[in-house]
């Protein structure tokens, strides 16, 4: 979803219709929130179900990498620093997976 707001101007004068480029740079914001907040609330649901043991919540320490491209999509709309965001935000998934990953081993 970062990478489709980053693209939005250049999808909109190629004529693509990405979902970034129909619902607009605001809303896409918010999806992308949306969707970071979900897989941080995913580990919740497996704790409460009873799917994984509490030692899943290792995840929220990737929190704090992943609120910063987060900040960064609200506050640019240049490519250059959409780019940046896009690159910590491949680490802040990396992060997670590891994390829940070692939290499903333990």
């Amino acid at each position: 979803m970062l990478n489709n707001l980053r693209d939005i101007d250049t999808d909109v004068a190629a004529g693509k219709r990405t979902l970034a480029t129909r619902i607009g740079r605001g809303p896409t914001r918010w999806l992308l929130v949306a969707l970071v907040c979900v897989a941080f609330a995913f580990p919740i649901a497996l704790v409460a179900t009873k799917l994984a043991g509490a030692a899943v919540m290792l995840v929220y320490l990737a929190v704090p990498i992943a609120a910063l491209p987060l900040r960064t999509a609200f506050a640019a709309t240049s490519a250059p620093a959409l780019v940046g965001a896009l690159k910590r935000m491949a680490v802040a998934q990396l992060t997670y997976a590891l994390l829940f990953t070692l939290g499903l081993l333990l």
